[in-house]
């Protein structure tokens, strides 16, 4: 058949409902590596699909200090190779190019990415294909470490009570304030998404 003129971003631009992901990838730097010549898989969330996001959740990504976690995103919707959908279907999962693993799963109800609903697929560019989903997806990796940090960090809490309580009420006050002390410094000192700028203060 007839080769498509357009690349991935020119047709996801033209097409007029990705306009939050062309956004996206200007703001990550991505623009220049998916014109180039790949050819490249994408999963292209609709603007709708941004949209289901929390509220402020966009706003935040494109800010220039959240870059990293923005390219780590948008890296998670691009596949290497050109995988149409005919090959898509008889995938249970697909490497992206963050190296992280999407669930692909086909049912009655059409193919999904980790919950995402395939919308559109094959719209073929001059260097990849684009599938269209409904929602974003998020890479498993931040979320698992994510709730593993709140884990030991509530953990952390607990060992301090149970250690410290039993010596306040020896009448070993210092101890126990020692802990607490320690406490406090390690859940300082332990990341961002761990510990939240409430608890903090």
């Amino acid at each position: 058949g007839n080769t498509p003129k357009l690349d991935i971003v020119d047709t996801a631009v033209s097409a007029g409902s990705f306009k939050t992901l062309a956004a996206a990838l200007k703001s990550a730097n991505l623009i220049d590596a998916l014109k180039g010549d790949g050819p490249f898989t994408v999963f292209a969330p609709t603007d709708e699909a941004f949209a289901k996001l929390p509220k402020g959740t966009v706003e935040k990504l494109l800010k220039p200090e959240n870059k990293q976690q923005l390219v780590d995103i948008l890296t998670y919707h691009v596949v290497s190779g050109n995988v149409p959908a005919a090959i898509a279907v008889n995938l249970n999962k697909a490497t992206a190019l963050n190296k992280k693993e999407i669930d692909v799963k086909l049912s009655r109800s059409g193919l999904f990415l980790n919950g995402s609903k395939v919308v559109k697929t094959d719209i073929n560019c001059r260097n990849g294909v684009i599938h269209v989903i409904d929602a974003v997806l998020l890479p498993p990796k931040t979320m698992t470490k994510q709730s593993a940090t709140r884990h030991s960090a509530r953990n952390l809490v607990h060992m301090a009570i149970d250690r410290g309580v039993p010596m306040f009420n020896h009448g070993n006050h210092q101890a126990c304030a020692a802990i607490y002390e320690i406490t406090a410094h390690a859940l300082m000192a332990m990341p961002e998404q761990a510990v939240s700028s409430a608890v903090r203060k």
